[in-house]
This record gives C-alpha cells, structure tokens and sequence, in this order.
C-alpha cells in the first residue's frame, strides 16, 4: 500500500492520537512527511525497512511536525545505515534543521551523507523525482510558512495521487494543488465555527470538505485532530461530507491507504 498515517493528532496529543505524519512508499523508495517522536519504530511498525526511506519532508518549523528528526537520523545510524538521507524543507524550517544537526551531530565513524534542500515557496514547486513517485510543493496558509505536498505513484502496481495539507486554513493553493487526486489528506482541527483570532491557521472539518469539493477530489481522509476537542471524531466526518459530497474519513494511524481504491 503507498500510504499510511503514522500519527493523525494535533499538536496535543493523546493516548489514543500521535502527532501527524504521513509515511509514503513503494516496493522500492519511501518519503517520510512530517517527522514526530521515534520516527524510526513507527516506519518499522508500518512494516518499512528503514532502508527503503530516500527522503524526508518537513512542511513547516512548529515543534509536533519537526521534533522527531534529530531522533530519526541518529537510530538511522545507530542501525547500520550507508545511505544518503537527503532532507526537503522550505527556508525558514530548513534554517531550523541546520540548528538540530549542530546540536545532535552524528558522532562516530561511517556517517550516513545527510543533504537538505530548500523547497522553492512557489505553487507546485517540484520536491522530488525518484523511480515510482514524485512530489510536488505548495504554499499553504498557516500561522508560519508551510508546504502542501503532492505525492503521484507511477510505480507499476500503483498509480494515482494522494494530497496532503498540512496544517493550513482553507486556501485555494491547495485547492490547486489537490485537483484531482485520488485522495485528500486535510487537517481538521476545529469542529463548529470559530473565531478568526482563535483559528491559528488551522481549518474546521467543513472547511476541509469544501476544500475536497473544489478541488474535485475522490475521496476525503481527517487528520490533524484535536483529541481534547468536545467535538468527537465522528461530528467532524459528519461535517465535512455535508460540505464534500463524497466520501469521508476519520484518518486511523498505521492503517494502509491506496489511491488506486479511492472510492
């Protein structure tokens, strides 16, 4: 399967919730988007050799999206790895990054190579090419600058496009870049109405499903929960297939997704 959640929570987690990130693969090559704690257990736990993992993506600088990161590279090394890692991230996350690895440098010999890459803060900015799946960028609408990607799989037994928002507010650069995919990953941190000034940049379950309408997307996935919310989970997938239209779905972490059966 090309995808799964590794963490569908908000920045508080829960017993239940960890924070989001998003594990992307093939037979072949895997992404990693977003990176909280003990990335390393949680790609194994997924049933990926850490081996298969060629990139890392951060989509913005705030602590549940990026923390994990020192921990990923160094278990990466402790285990035996040879390989390059090569990281992608737009300038201001990526000027925090360089600060992790001088503060947790690989100590030892036989370091793994360790590049990072600034993400052009463009719309549809090409990420990444590898041999089954290529990603695509986009600005998104968060309280600091944050990436939207697009994942498409031309791998031979799977093909199709999966988006994912990160965290944002409803905004029309996602809209754009989500056309037509098989599969929308939006954040949907808030339930109901809420005040501009309360939102942070974030979006309500109803806004991610007019985002999945507009963009013409086949199949909608929740994530970005807050767990401490008074609105259960499902309230927020009843309000976004009100306003999408189409099928909807609580995220559940580990559970294996395919935008070649995107309903």
């Amino acid at each position: 399967m090309p995808f799964q959640l590794l963490g569908t929570s908000a920045a508080a987690l829960s017993a239940q919730r960890d924070n989001t990130s998003l594990l992307f693969y093939t037979a072949s090559e895997a992404v990693l988007v977003d990176c909280a704690g003990s990335p390393l257990h949680k790609i194994l736990r997924a049933g990926v050799d850490g081996n298969r993992l060629r990139w890392v993506i951060i989509t913005h600088a705030h602590v549940d999206h990026v923390y994990g990161l020192p921990s990923l590279i160094h278990t990466l090394w402790l285990t035996g790895r040879t390989a390059p890692l090569t990281l992608y991230a737009l300038p201001e996350p990526a000027a925090l990054i360089r600060r992790f690895t001088e503060l947790f440098p690989i100590q030892g010999k036989g370091a793994f190579p360790l590049d990072l890459v600034e993400i052009e803060p463009r719309p549809e900015a090409p990420v990444l090419e590898g041999r089954t799946l290529r990603v695509e960028a986009s600005p998104g609408q968060h309280s600091i600058p944050t990436a939207a990607v697009r994942v498409t799989f031309n791998a031979s037994k799977e093909r199709g496009v999966v988006a994912y928002s990160s965290d944002t507010s409803p905004c029309q650069a996602v809209v754009r870049l989500a056309k037509g995919a098989d599969i929308l990953v939006h954040e949907a941190t808030y339930g109901g109405k809420i005040e501009e000034e309360k939102r942070f940049g974030h979006s309500t379950a109803s806004e991610a499903g007019k985002v999945a309408r507009d963009a013409k997307v086949r199949r909608l996935l929740l994530t970005h929960l807050d767990p401490w919310s008074k609105h259960r989970p499902e309230d927020l997938r009843a309000e976004a297939a009100k306003a999408f239209g189409g099928p909807v779905e609580i995220a559940k972490e580990f559970a294996p997704y395919s935008p070649a059966g995107a309903a």
